[in-house]
């Protein structure tokens, strides 16, 4: 009974986190670009609802005894050998692992969702905005995600990961937030790119 009660917290907390973590990053957004416009509610809610519905699934089972962080879906040979490695290498393993599998993920599942639900997107203008930005997404997760999930891996008790993980969620999408409000740096880059 104590476990189902704490998978059921896992979707209801992980909509409260993103609702919340939206709503911060819109108010860092109107900061930022110094405008008073009230806080979209229904984008909050349609993030909230992503991070039930997609992340709560995969990422429970990917920080928790199921998947550990990876590792468990090795062979039986390469996981025992990960596994008799020392607490930084297991660690360092199951970052690789979670940036492999999971980074490319939710890069696509968050695009195509946010398409869908708040900007009413046809299926091809989500395509191209994908094609347009996953690469982007996953070198910009490359700064922070390896790190925040080499923190949580080696220091996080294995119960406290997916929590820990909602609030670096929190954490990078505030980081984002701020670096794609920046608008000399997007200049700059538009420059750049010619």
């Amino acid at each position: 009974v104590k476990d189902k009660a704490i998978q059921y917290k896992h979707p209801v907390g992980a909509f409260f986190t993103w609702t919340c973590g939206d709503m911060l990053t819109q108010k860092l957004e109107q900061r930022i670009n110094q405008t008073q416009t009230k806080v979209d509610l229904y984008r909050s809610i349609c993030s909230g609802f992503y991070g039930m519905l997609f992340v709560t699934p995969i990422a429970t089972r990917w920080y928790g005894k199921q998947f550990n962080g990876g590792i468990n879906i090795l062979p039986f040979k390469m996981r025992e050998k990960v596994n008799s490695m020392s607490k930084f290498k297991v660690s360092l393993a199951q970052t690789g692992l979670t940036f492999g599998f999971c980074a490319p993920f939710f890069a696509t599942s968050y695009i195509t969702w946010m398409g869908f639900t708040y900007k009413d997107h046809n299926k091809s203008m989500i395509k191209s905005e994908a094609k347009k930005t996953f690469i982007p997404i996953v070198c910009s997760d490359l700064c922070f995600w390896p790190c925040a999930d080499m923190i949580n891996f080696a220091v996080i008790p294995q119960q406290y990961r997916f929590w820990a993980m909602l609030l670096e969620d929190i954490a990078w999408a505030s980081i984002l937030s701020i670096w794609g409000n920046d608008h000399e740096q997007i200049d700059h880059i538009q420059e750049v790119a010619g």
